[in-house]
């Protein structure tokens, strides 16, 4: 009975650090092989915006509609075929109900009704201390602009279908860099 008890608790833990490994595993080669990709982003509302060590994040591509074809379904996953608008941001070319294919550019998403879609991604963690003043300069930068004007944007790495944020944008610069420039100001 102790034989088997001890068996089984070092196969349970054993299986949750494979868990958490393939976890880190995947997002550190989302990082190092996947395609870079910069989201518009869109103002948040500023009085609900900063809940805790992050920088919470909406973009304009959530709120255009998309083309989906046959077979998704509103609050399942399903697949973006990404591509690149004429500005240079992150667009959705059409979300399909499976994986159409490892070679081209998808990003795992989640469908809402009106052929919207849900980003896996709306905060960018920073140092705690940067992270207020952060959140200040890019509400700051992003209130009242229009759809034509350089809105703030996070560089997002997507690979197979994964997507990790390796930095948000203000003004073309990446934010730690703008606060710096900023600072005095």
């Amino acid at each position: 009975m102790k034989k088997g008890l001890l068996i089984f608790t070092v196969v349970g833990i054993a299986a949750q650090f494979g868990v958490m490994a393939s976890i880190l595993i995947k997002r550190e080669l989302t990082l190092r092989r996947g395609e870079v990709y910069r989201f518009a982003t869109a103002p948040v509302d500023p009085f609900d915006a900063f809940r805790g060590r992050y920088v919470e994040l909406r973009f304009d591509v959530e709120r255009s509609g998309a083309n989906f074809s046959e077979g998704v379904k509103p609050r399942k996953p399903c697949y973006a075929l990404l591509g690149v608008d004429t500005n240079g941001f992150a667009s959705v070319e059409a979300v399909y109900a499976k994986n159409p294919g490892n070679h081209l550019p998808v990003l795992k998403v989640r469908a809402r009704y009106n052929n919207r879609i849900y980003l896996p991604f709306d905060r960018y963690y920073m140092p705690e201390k940067l992270a207020p003043e952060a959140e200040e300069a890019y509400l700051k930068f992003n209130r009242g602009r229009g759809r034509d004007e350089q809105p703030a944007a996070a560089v997002v790495r997507v690979w197979r279908g994964n997507a990790v944020i390796e930095d948000l944008e203000i003004d073309s610069v990446p934010v730690v860099e703008y606060l710096k420039q900023n600072q005095s100001k």
